[in-house]
């Protein structure tokens, strides 16, 4: 999670999945080069790239885990917090305004080790699973397709059993999953989209308001407003939520993808791929994946 003031008075919430991207960045970079941005102090630089992407931003601020960072001159402060599985790189959030908590864990697997606020005021997590790619991208040995297929199962059961207990023992008063409205769009991962089913926030809602009916939940749609000061007054308040349009797109279905597809092609020719044994060298190094939830 990353943080970011765009315009006098306003501060924006900016999940990493968005700052990342490299049009984002380089619009940002454009019009508003020292913008503030706040990131957490991973032992993986955020930016470690930036110069040489071209991206110029001037204003980029490591800030330690576990210690409220103040805005300026609001009633408005926020803590970075770092996840027990990859802390080198994935973080969550706290921000508070006039006694108002939002927890936002992101996509952490484990967050802060477990140690968390409850009875915030809204709740933000992932709850599709699938992003790291594995094993949809692994073949041969035991990577049959029905190993596979039952591994991705296995794995989105046990994160939609997680999620319901995790969300039932902090008793948030809204919970809302955000994380994870992601898609496979080029046509040679067709394969992997297919393969790679993902969990539905809707039904993960419904589980949650199953086990904790006095948590209101919300799933977020594009043009969709959540109004919290009034859905804090009374959840049952039906002007709390607009909604967008019928018939409004979920996911992006247009893509740019020679922005991608070039530097890919690019990065073909480097060194390492030259040698069939630096590339076993690497997996080696890297080890094997075992997911945070298998017992």
């Amino acid at each position: 999670m990353r943080m970011s003031t765009q315009k006098a008075g306003s501060f924006e919430i900016i999940p990493e999945k968005c700052i990342f991207s490299y049009p984002t960045l380089k619009s940002l970079s454009a019009t508003r080069p020292d913008v503030p941005i706040y990131v957490g102090d991973t032992s993986r630089p955020v930016f470690w790239m930036l110069e040489k992407s071209q991206v110029q931003l001037t204003n980029i601020n490591v800030v330690p885990f576990g210690i409220w960072q103040n805005v300026s001159k609001t009633h408005l402060r926020f803590m970075i917090l770092k996840d027990e599985v990859h802390p080198e790189m994935d973080t969550c959030i706290i921000v508070e305004y006039k006694g108002h908590m939002i927890l936002n864990t992101v996509d952490c697997t484990r967050p802060n080790y477990g140690r968390l606020p409850d009875n915030v005021d809204l709740m933000m997590s992932d709850f599709a699973g699938g992003a790291s790619g594995f094993p949809m991208t692994f073949s041969g040995g035991k990577y049959t397709e029905s190993w596979k297929a039952n591994f991705i199962k296995n794995a989105r059961k046990k994160l939609m059993n997680y999620k319901p207990q995790l969300v039932k023992s902090l008793q948030p008063k809204i919970y809302c999953p955000f994380v994870s409205y992601f898609v496979e769009a080029h046509p040679s991962d067709r394969y992997i989209k297919e393969t790679n089913t993902k969990n539905n926030a809707d039904e993960l809602n419904a589980l949650i308001k199953k086990s904790a009916p006095g948590i209101t939940t919300w799933t977020p749609k594009p043009g969709a407003v959540l109004d919290l000061a009034l859905a804090l007054m009374s959840p049952s308040r039906y002007d709390s939520i607009t909604d967008p349009p019928s018939g409004t797109n979920i996911y992006k279905d247009s893509w740019d993808f020679d922005l991608y597809v070039d530097e890919l092609n690019k990065a073909i020719t480097a060194e390492i791929f030259k040698h069939k044994s630096w590339i076993q060298f690497y997996y080696i190094w890297a080890g094997p994946y075992k997911s945070p939830h298998s017992s």
